[in-house]
């Protein structure tokens, strides 16, 4: 009796469980490279985004951006010429692991603050970076209680020496905020306060949380948050080491914060 030819059931199975365990073998590594490959495209869209600040420097007497022209959330305004010159697309302001909204879904810290349904009609492009206001130029003379003049960066060459660790945009949570070595870290991703500068004591939940908060946006491996900073540069920096960067003049790098402990966080500080 002649025999079909194909597969046998059995056959069928074998093959089947060999696919399985190849997928099994290599879905780790695929996921590994999606997440290598955000991280370069993150720091390309802030380099690039650093370079519009630097012809706004140019074009400005040197001032990255100067005090009472386009505050907070603003900042994207006030470089939208040079990303139209440069024909970039409306996407360089947001981090690829955070293009959705909270409202859309996302979570903290994988999520774009500066996005709704209005926006979206009014053209306004997604944003998941944030701005550090310490480097806000100032007018001659005149002072800021909770931004001195005198402690602001206010051009790139007012960071010389420090250039390399001063930063100017990263990784966040919300539109800007200006750092100070007291802030405390915060604790949960849950607890961001969206004007940490206006609640204090038990109100924020982890103490005195401050602006450090608005970057504490551990998006990469390794618990890392993309920064490019006043010399133009990008690099990624571990979240616990936040408080070992250069936010403005008088900024104290010998601050040593208290951490939770894994088990009393979502957030990175702990990851190696």
């Amino acid at each position: 009796m002649k025999r079909n030819k194909g597969f046998t059931l059995i056959e069928l199975l074998v093959v089947i469980a060999i696919i399985a365990m190849l997928l099994s073998i290599l879905m780790p590594s695929l996921g590994k490279a999606k997440k290598l490959a955000q991280n370069v495209i993150c720091k390309t869209r802030l380099r690039a985004t650093g370079m519009y600040f630097n012809l706004y420097a140019i074009d400005n007497n040197g001032f990255t951006k100067q005090s009472g022209t386009g505050s907070g959330s603003q900042w994207k305004d006030i470089i939208k010429i040079y990303q139209l010159a440069s024909n970039k697309k409306s996407n360089t302001y947001v981090c690829p692991t955070a293009t959705k909204s909270l409202a859309e879904g996302a979570t903290r810290p994988f999520h774009a603050w500066n996005k709704s349904p209005e926006k979206v009609l009014l053209g306004e492009p997604a944003v998941s970076y944030t701005l550090n206001r310490w480097i806000y130029g100032h007018p001659a003379g005149g002072s800021n209680g909770a931004m001195p003049y005198e402690s602001r960066w206010a051009k790139p060459e007012g960071a010389i020496g420090y250039a390399d660790n001063a930063p100017l945009l990263a990784d966040g949570l919300n539109d800007s905020g200006y750092p100070k070595h007291t802030d405390d870290p915060l604790h949960y991703y849950d607890e961001h306060k969206q004007n940490p500068g206006q609640i204090t004591g038990n109100d924020m939940g982890t103490g005195n949380a401050g602006y450090m908060q608005n970057f504490t946006a551990d998006r990469h491996p390794h618990a890392m948050i993309n920064f490019v900073f006043l010399d133009w540069s990008t690099r990624g920096v571990r979240v616990r080491d936040l408080w070992k960067l250069k936010w403005h003049k008088d900024f104290e790098l010998g601050f040593d914060p208290t951490f939770p402990d894994k088990d009393n966080t979502d957030i990175g500080y702990n990851i190696d």
